[in-house]
């Protein structure tokens, strides 16, 4: 629960951001051959794994959904740290995700 409030994730080091432009959310991308999510010609966060960039939650992709309801504008430094910080936290729960499906079946014989 910690992991989802982000209070405590655990750092993977996931979403750099590579500082190279102006800091613009022109078009939100995901390349699988660089393992990153591009925002626009120079920028991208990466290493972003493809299991991280497709985790739904509410029906819509994390990552994709808070990148393009910023399009068009500059993002600020709180917001980088935010999808770095996110990220480890999708990866975390991605991780541990098999040992609560293995909890439940055990206490509930499922």
């Amino acid at each position: 629960m910690q992991a989802h409030l982000l209070k405590e994730v655990p750092r993977q080091g996931l979403a750099q951001f590579e500082r190279n432009g102006d800091y613009t959310v022109e078009k939100v991308s995901w390349s699988e051959a660089e393992q990153a999510i591009l925002i626009n010609a120079t920028q991208r966060f990466r290493p972003v794994p493809k299991a991280v960039w497709e985790f739904h939650i509410g029906g819509y992709a994390v990552l994709e959904k808070y990148l393009k309801s910023r399009k068009g504008r500059k993002l600020s430094l709180v917001e980088i740290d935010h999808v770095a910080e996110v990220a480890d936290a999708l990866a975390f729960t991605i991780d541990q995700m098999p040992k609560i499906d293995e909890a439940y079946k055990r206490a509930f014989g499922t």
